[in-house]
């Protein structure tokens, strides 16, 4: 819903790149909905450009959450959060899977201090001809069990 008028508003005027505020926390949380609910292993791309031909960017997606909190504490700065999401359940200020994914890394992090370390790790060390997923394995030794 806002991407679309965000989209529409760049296509109007002009724009060439849209600069989203996703962050790294955001792409952990996404990742693990996108596996858990939809069934599929995706992230967020930092750069990508959209069928609309412009390209959407994420600066901050290095980022963690907690490192722009204290950034906006420091500075006297006003963050729009998950509450500003259309999709939000009344009670957990935020949409219920994410608030799920966010209970779940937060207890996740209190038992290993690393495993966002572990996660940005993961993400630049992918092996997919492990999944099971035929397309991806490029192996000749199991190719041949299937000939």
């Amino acid at each position: 819903m806002r991407r679309g008028a965000l989209y529409t508003f760049a296509e109007e005027n002009g724009f060439t790149k849209v600069a989203l505020g996703h962050h790294f926390d955001d792409t952990v949380e996404s990742f693990f909905m996108n596996m858990f609910y939809n069934g599929s292993m995706r992230a967020m791309a930092p750069i990508y450009k959209t069928k609309r031909g412009f390209h959407l960017i994420r600066p901050l997606i290095e980022a963690r959450e907690k490192q722009l909190r204290a950034f906006a504490n420091e500075n006297s700065l006003q963050p729009i959060g998950d509450e500003a999401c259309p999709a939000m359940l009344k009670d957990v200020k935020m949409p219920h899977a994410r608030a799920n994914m966010k209970i779940w890394l937060e207890d996740l992090e209190k038992d290993n201090s690393k495993v966002f370390k572990m996660i940005r790790a993961s993400f630049k060390h992918i092996h997919d001809d492990t999944f099971l997923d035929p397309e991806r394995w490029d192996r000749d030794d199991i190719k041949q069990l299937f000939v």
